[in-house]
């Protein structure tokens, strides 16, 4: 179901971002302390990325108090049965996924946080998520597990 408060959300996880390129080539190291930065001083902004596809496992490492931030102008896709996972007390409800296109979790794949998209968000067969799917057009299940962190 879509959002009404999506756009307002949408807005405001913009008006965050500084304007700064991360450049790192994958794969990525998703640790605070390199690709990804603490919410002060500044945020990751990783709008120069048209479409994000995660072909292999992809783990988060943090600190419960740290937020992490991943701005897509394009598509988020996430390959069959791969996933990504937490360590080091990083928590679902601190990661946003804002994608400007449409998300797609592949079968049987897992993703945490909380995905805010511009269009529709689709899990495939068995895919799962530890987070909310916020979209302005549509979400589409398919015998999924959807669990708020």
């Amino acid at each position: 179901m879509p959002s009404p408060d999506l756009k307002g959300n949408w807005l405001f996880h913009n008006d965050l971002i500084p304007n700064t390129v991360i450049s790192e080539p994958a794969p990525w190291n998703l640790e605070p302390e390199t690709l990804i930065t603490r919410i002060t001083p500044q945020l990751p902004n990783l709008n120069n990325l048209n479409n994000v596809t995660v072909p292999s496992d992809v783990t988060i490492s943090g600190s419960a108090s740290d937020v992490w931030i991943f701005q897509i102008a394009g598509n988020l896709t996430m390959s069959a049965a791969m996933n990504v996972t937490l360590s080091g007390g990083a928590q679902a409800k601190n990661i946003f996924w804002q994608v400007a296109g449409q998300v797609t979790l592949g079968t049987t794949s897992h993703l945490e946080g909380i995905v805010l998209c511009k269009t529709n968000i689709t899990l495939q067969t068995g895919a799962s998520l530890n987070g909310r799917a916020l979209a302005q057009t549509s979400v589409i299940l398919d015998k999924n597990a959807v669990t708020q962190p």
